[in-house]
C-alpha cells in the first residue's frame, strides 16, 4: 500500500528492487491511491501491478491467479533452456 506507515509502498518497493536475491518477486501494489501520479510513481520504482482497493475479490484473484500461471510457464521455459 502507498499510505503505510512509517514506510510507504514506494520506498519498501525500492528497497525490494535494490536487493539482488529479491529483485525478481512479483510486486503488487493495492491502494486507496487512484491518480495519475501515484500509479507513475509505483511502476517508476519498479512496481508490476497497481490495483486500486474498490476493486472485487473474484477480480484480485483473478488477476493474481494469472501472475502466478504465467511465472510458472516462464520457469518451465528456463528450466528447458538450461
Amino acid at each position: 500500500d502507498l499510505m503505510m506507515s512509517p514506510r510507504n509502498g514506494i520506498d519498501i518497493c525500492r528497497d525490494i528492487r535494490s536487493h539482488n536475491q529479491l529483485k525478481d518477486i512479483y510486486i503488487f501494489f493495492l491502494t486507496a491511491k487512484s491518480d495519475e501520479y501515484y500509479q507513475h510513481a509505483v511502476f517508476n520504482v519498479g512496481g508490476d501491478e497497481f490495483v486500486e482497493k474498490i476493486v472485487g475479490l473474484k477480480p484480485l484473484l483473478t488477476k493474481v491467479s494469472s501472475v502466478l500461471r504465467q511465472s510458472l510457464v516462464i520457469k518451465k521455459r528456463l528450466t528447458k533452456l538450461k
